[in-house]
């Protein structure tokens, strides 16, 4: 995780709804289309699709390396990155704890409503937890979105799809710097001691046979207590801003010191 996130990062790729550009689209159906033109979209679409799978982390080695895939071989389990004790806030603005989750193998993974590959990554999430469920596995999805919307969404996205895992939200992005998200979806997989085990970053298939090997071997290892987990980042110190005149009288008081 090397990339630094910003506040205005995720606002910036939202597509602009009310645009009468957008506006326009929403009257055109897809039936309206002549076949070659619906055959051309949905040809492009499954380019998009298949570029966005294979340029993803978890199929690229060189960002394999930058996810810690080679991590999971028993013998490297100690060299694993021990997380701080992050805060994750529901939608009745209840905190909890990762530790609240020791002994599960977590999948933390940061989405927005705006984001087309993680509403379809959130149902293939959905089928993974209910396969795994019984043997530790747990989804910590956590909305990026800014107010009130990401809850609204989410609440009806989790109702239409019967999602058995819990909703989280992260308005001030606070958690997502943390972990440097810049690229929506990002997913973290964490493993039963609270470590980070690997990472995947854009559209990922997590139902391939390759992550769902990775998944159980993690589920197989036992949990053990970390006594020397690091302290949580702090929010950097805003100097209070100075009273009108305050300023000059601080220069002075420098100059009288000097002399």
């Amino acid at each position: 995780m090397t990339n630094k996130n910003n506040d205005d990062s995720f606002k910036n790729s939202q597509p602009d709804f009310d645009s009468p550009l957008t506006q326009k689209r929403k009257l055109i159906s897809f039936a309206d289309l002549s076949v070659k033109t619906r055959a051309i979209l949905a040809l492009g679409f499954g380019a998009l699709l298949a570029i966005a799978y294979y340029t993803s982390s978890l199929r690229s080695p060189e960002l394999a390396t930058k996810s810690n895939l080679y991590e999971l071989d028993p013998s490297q389990v100690e060299k694993r990155q021990i997380l701080p004790d992050y805060l994750f806030h529901d939608a009745h603005s209840m905190t909890h704890k990762l530790s609240d989750f020791h002994g599960q193998v977590l999948i933390l993974s940061f989405w927005a409503s705006w984001c087309s590959p993680c509403l379809v990554e959130l149902p293939t999430f959905a089928q993974m937890q209910k396969r795994l469920k019984n043997k530790g596995l747990n989804i910590l999805a956590v909305n990026v979105e800014d107010g009130d919307e990401g809850k609204k969404f989410a609440e009806d996205f989790w109702s239409r799809n019967k999602f058995d895992f819990m909703s989280f939200f992260d308005s001030t992005k606070e958690l997502a710097e943390s972990f440097q998200v810049d690229l929506l979806p990002s997913n973290f997989v964490i493993d039963k001691s609270g470590r980070l085990a690997f990472s995947g970053f854009g559209s990922t298939d997590w139902s391939s046979p390759q992550i769902v090997e990775l998944i159980e071997g993690l589920l197989q290892e036992s949990a053990s207590e970390i006594s020397n987990r690091p302290e949580l980042p702090k929010k950097p110190v805003l100097a209070a801003p100075a009273k009108p005149g305050q300023s000059e009288k601080n220069e002075e008081k420098e100059e009288e010191d000097v002399d």
